[in-house]
């Protein structure tokens, strides 16, 4: 397990290194901030899911699960992205697109 969790934050870690290059510090702690316990806790809960891997039966349910552990994880990523947007320091996915009129 401890293969993984570092698999984990180094994965967080570089990810955030690559906002951090792009839009600036507080982009890679944001990101960080983000990704580095939604990993965390996506490894223990695979762990466990491994682990009790005879309690949930056949195959057909063992990938249920792991489905459902992956949408929760990307539906706490969405929410815990709009929370860091809406907190707007600084704004984040501002696109400017053009329109026909005049700002």
């Amino acid at each position: 397990m401890r293969a993984t969790l570092a698999f984990a934050l180094l994965a967080a870690a570089a990810v955030a290194g690559v906002a951090g290059a792009v839009y600036g510090g507080h982009a890679f702690v944001s990101t960080v901030e983000v990704l580095a316990p939604l990993g965390v806790a996506t490894v223990l809960a695979a762990h466990a899911v491994a682990g009790g891997r005879e309690r949930l039966g056949g195959l057909r349910r063992q990938l249920a699960v792991v489905g459902l552990l992956i949408g929760a994880q990307l539906a706490i990523a969405v929410v815990l992205f709009i929370a860091t947007v809406r907190e707007g320091n600084p704004p984040m996915l501002r696109v400017d697109y053009p329109t026909p009129w005049p700002k």
